[in-house]
């Protein structure tokens, strides 16, 4: 036997070994989701999955950035008109105040 027969043989030898772990990895892969713990993983995603579609449904209501802006100019105008309604009452106030002295 010479060296490089020993060598071939060598690799041959980690190709099947390689090749066996490789068969061996994708059975193990394809088997995840009867085990306990691929059970359980899927528990988990619907799970998330549930609380995901929760939470979408309730933001679908929520306001934009649009609705927000919108609301905050309206707010800024009632603040105006509600300041020239309170000047406008102390003046009443003033003058009825000072008739009454």
């Amino acid at each position: 036997m010479t060296v490089e027969f020993i060598l071939s043989l060598v690799a041959i030898a980690a190709s099947v070994i390689t090749a066996s772990i490789h068969i061996a990895n994708f059975r193990r892969i394809g088997n995840w989701r009867t085990t306990d713990a691929g059970k359980e993983m899927q528990g988990r995603m619907s799970s998330a999955e549930t609380r995901l579609t929760v939470a979408e449904t309730k933001m679908r209501g929520a306001p934009t950035a649009a609705d927000l802006s919108s609301l905050k100019a309206h707010v800024a105008g009632i603040e105006k008109s509600v300041g020239v309604v309170a000047a406008g009452v102390d003046r009443i106030e003033d003058y009825l105040l000072r008739d009454k002295k």
